[in-house]
């Protein structure tokens, strides 16, 4: 018979693993209530990426996966330090961004795909949604990747991998 920890223990230590795996950031841990009991929810502002956060410590606390094609929850076995069976089932993620974390993207992506300074969108521009049509690609002749700047800060916070490629 598996021991199973509750999930108010399950948020807890994952709160304390998310602490000690990023010491800077601060994490908001919140447990769903009603039937959507156990599932939890996992929030902060600028620090890790979303994929490291899961990848690092996440994954070892969510009981639950989801089959978005067959719209069903399956478990896993996901197991705590102490060998017990995590009382969590599905656990989201959001990741916030401050001001100076998103403009830092935009330094970083113009850098990278070598567009002219002149050619980045502010802050300003970020915000009211007016970077959806524009392209750090627009300026490579015969380019057929038309991602805008929109799209290239969102998956450049999720996974800074996408600056290496």
């Amino acid at each position: 018979m598996t021991d199973y920890a509750t999930a108010p223990e399950s948020a807890k230590l994952l709160k304390q693993a998310l602490k000690q795996a990023f010491p800077a950031t601060r994490f908001s841990v919140r447990l769903s209530r009603g039937t959507g009991y156990g599932d939890c929810h996992v929030s902060w502002t600028d620090g890790p990426t979303e994929k490291l956060v899961e990848s690092e410590v996440i994954r070892r606390f969510e009981g639950h996966g989801f089959d978005g094609m067959t719209d069903i929850r399956y478990h896993k076995d996901a197991r705590l330090a102490d060998g017990r069976q995590s009382g969590l089932r599905l656990i989201s993620c959001q990741h916030a961004y401050s001001d100076q974390h998103i403009s830092q993207l935009i330094r970083a992506i113009g850098t990278r795909y070598h567009v002219p300074r002149e050619e980045w969108p502010s802050l300003e521009d970020y915000k009211a949604g007016r970077t959806w049509n524009t392209s750090p690609f627009a300026n490579e002749e015969g380019c057929r990747n038309r991602n805008s700047w929109q799209d290239l800060i969102h998956r450049v916070a999720r996974d800074r991998t996408e600056l290496e490629r």
